[in-house]
């Protein structure tokens, strides 16, 4: 009797192993909350395990798993502690002009005997005097400013006076016009010195910067000089004017790639550095890159499942790239928890596709064990 019931039992044991293997091969499955629980009722779909727990993806019979991140994947903004200081130059500037002198030379120009010139920068000149000491009559005198001709004419020796309306920096240049046919001599200036009336009013600065990962940044000046007042330009625009004390510190909050910083002394005298500080931040996005076909839409919608922890606060950004544009399938200040997204037709094309997970702002999470199904 013992053996009888024995055989019974190990009969409808096999029996009901063998169900459940049936049931187990096939797409059915027991529903399951979010917590992974249990549900308590019988659904058609895809298990998928997601954070040790497995869930029930509503799919269909012919649909499947195309695309998984197991583990911890970093989706993002994190901010760097670390920041990148340049130090852009010194600058001495002044409202009011000086008088700059240089040291004479000759200034020569004949077929047989080339060319001697002298050539000057000055910024703002309003006036510059020539001092010639001697001059042997055969050619003019000639003074191209920014390239261009401002004095051509015979000059006698003496103390020669020009006035100039020129503004920022410009190019100065004194020439002796050839001598040409007469071969046997060079027309000939010979200069003592050279007087220009300089109103060095600002000074320009260069820098470069990420503007993918450029966070904030400042702008600085320290002076070992400074009364009057000064204007302060960034890319053409206006961001200070006033007094200042011995440190100016103007905030960024966004730059392009090139930038180019103007000190202008609108009164008075001023002297310093100028210099830069940089704090970046770098944004972490998970991509797939998964391929579909006409058949592959047609079995739409498919789903996208994963945990999700918040470290900063702000909203996830899941996008899809695709040769017809962009689709945005989700873009919502995001919670900690288990989250099923569908993937509707509309947001795929046929041929490859880029999902694109990335945060706004300033929000930074963890995607645990995502799983993406057609």
């Amino acid at each position: 009797m013992a053996e009888s019931e024995f055989m019974y039992g190990l009969v409808g044991g096999l029996m009901i192993l063998g169900l459940l293997l049936l049931v187990f091969n096939t797409t059915w499955a027991m529903s399951f909350d979010g917590d992974g629980n249990d549900a308590g009722e019988a659904q058609k779909g895809l298990v998928v395990v997601i954070n040790g727990r497995p869930v029930l993806i509503p799919a269909g019979d012919d649909q499947r798993v195309v695309a998984v991140a197991p583990g911890d994947n970093e989706v993002g903004t994190r901010f760097e502690d670390s920041s990148i200081f340049s130090i852009l130059g010194s600058f001495d500037i002044s409202s009011e002009p000086e008088m700059l002198s240089f040291p004479g030379g000759t200034l020569k120009n004949g077929l047989l005997f080339g060319e001697e010139s002298m050539r000057f920068v000055a910024e703002n000149p309003r006036k510059i005097r020539v001092f010639i000491t001697n001059e042997n009559d055969i050619g003019d005198f000639i003074m191209l400013v920014n390239g261009n001709v401002f004095v051509k004419e015979r000059l006698a020796a003496g103390i020669h006076e020009f006035l100039l309306s020129e503004s920022g920096e410009t190019q100065i240049e004194l020439r002796a016009e050839s001598s040409e046919w007469k071969i046997w001599a060079p027309t000939l200036y010979e200069i003592a010195s050279v007087e220009i009336q300089n109103t060095k009013s600002a000074d320009y600065f260069t820098f470069s910067a990420d503007p993918e990962r450029f966070h904030r940044g400042t702008l600085e000046f320290d002076f070992s000089e400074n009364s009057g007042t000064i204007d302060v330009e960034l890319n053409g625009q206006a961001v200070y004017r006033g007094a200042t004390g011995q440190r100016l510190v103007v905030p960024l909050n966004s730059v392009p790639a090139q930038n180019t910083a103007v000190i202008r002394a609108l009164d008075g005298e001023f002297r310093g550095t100028a210099s830069a500080l940089e704090i970046d931040r770098d944004k972490f996005v998970k991509t797939f890159d998964i391929e579909y076909s006409v058949e592959d839409k047609a079995r739409m919608p498919g789903w996208i499942a994963f945990d999700l922890i918040v470290l900063q606060p702000g909203s996830l950004v899941v996008r899809n790239i695709h040769k017809n544009g962009e689709s945005l399938i989700t873009a919502e200040a995001a919670t900690s928890g288990f989250h099923l997204l569908q993937l509707r037709g509309e947001h795929v094309s046929e041929g490859v596709n880029k999902l694109v997970f990335e945060g706004a702002g300033d929000g930074l999470f963890l995607i645990r064990d995502l799983h993406v199904v057609d």
